[in-house]
């Protein structure tokens, strides 16, 4: 069934608002600042152009509007429902907003991706990553729950070829946020990275050192081993990797190009600011 939108509210409220309805109304250039807003009933509306700074949100119901071109600037929301919202070009309290989060794993996964196309339109970088963090727990959680049939909403969507597909996207995700923080993170990059060159390190020791070698030579063939990794990865001026393998030199400077591409992303994900 199709409905229309009610004739649109052009208007000044009342300081406070008790369980007014808004379903299906084009609410276009209201002037909101301050007002309070409980039980109110936003479901489908279309709210254009308004400036709700400042203005308290108690058990308001926010299903399917659309919000776009409009001011939440210190707005507080408690309790409220954003089932199906979407927000576009418009300045929101992003940590009012996370606190009331769609309570199902799909829904919230979709909510957050148009939060962070949202607060790339309005220049707001540095809410990007918590949106985007928040973005990828929720979809752990999402694919978590496929694979493992959590529920019986799981159970009856998704299919055995579905959850084989949902474990091997899962890992990697998880991976990823265990090694460098879904490349976020300066610090997590460089431990990673330190980490798999030593892990080279001891595997080019074991290859190379005999079951009769003792315990001091097999700890100098290491160091040298992680020394040489670590000059090679970070084009140590002078260095000769002539002792290491083709194989070697080769997955070290792969190593070396996808760090910097992380790098590079976390620089702009921080710095851009246009």
């Amino acid at each position: 069934m199709l409905h229309k939108r009610k004739k649109r509210f052009d208007l000044r409220l009342s300081k406070t608002q008790l369980r007014a309805n808004y379903e299906y109304a084009h609410l276009y250039n209201l002037n909101a600042k301050r007002i309070e807003f409980n039980h109110v009933n936003f479901k489908y509306a279309l709210i254009d152009f308004c400036y709700f700074h400042e203005a308290r949100f108690r058990d308001c119901d926010f299903t399917g509007a659309v919000i776009k071109d409009s001011n939440f600037r210190s707005a507080i929301f408690v309790r409220c429902t954003f089932d199906y919202c979407t927000f576009s070009n418009t300045i929101l309290p992003y940590d009012q907003i996370l606190a009331n989060l769609p309570a199902k794993q799909g829904w919230r996964k979709y909510f957050l991706q148009n939060l962070r196309v949202n607060s790339s339109q309005t220049g707001e970088w540095d809410v990007i990553q918590k949106i985007t963090l928040d973005e990828i727990k929720t979809t752990l959680q999402h694919l978590r729950n496929i694979y493992k049939h959590a529920d019986s909403y799981y159970q009856d969507k998704y299919n055995t070829s579905a959850r084989v597909k949902a474990f091997f996207q899962y890992w990697p995700l998880r991976l990823s946020g265990f090694l460098w923080n879904h490349g976020f993170s300066y610090t997590r990059v460089g431990l990673a990275v330190s980490a798999v060159l030593c892990l080279f390190s001891a595997l080019r020791t074991y290859l190379l050192s005999s079951p009769a070698s003792e315990m001091t030579e097999t700890f100098r063939l290491l160091g040298d081993s992680i020394m040489q990794f670590f000059k090679l990865f970070l084009d140590y001026p002078g260095f000769d990797a002539c002792e290491l393998s083709f194989l070697e030199v080769t997955v070290t400077l792969v190593l070396r190009y996808v760090a910097i591409g992380i790098i590079v992303n976390i620089f702009y994900a921080r710095n851009l600011k246009h």
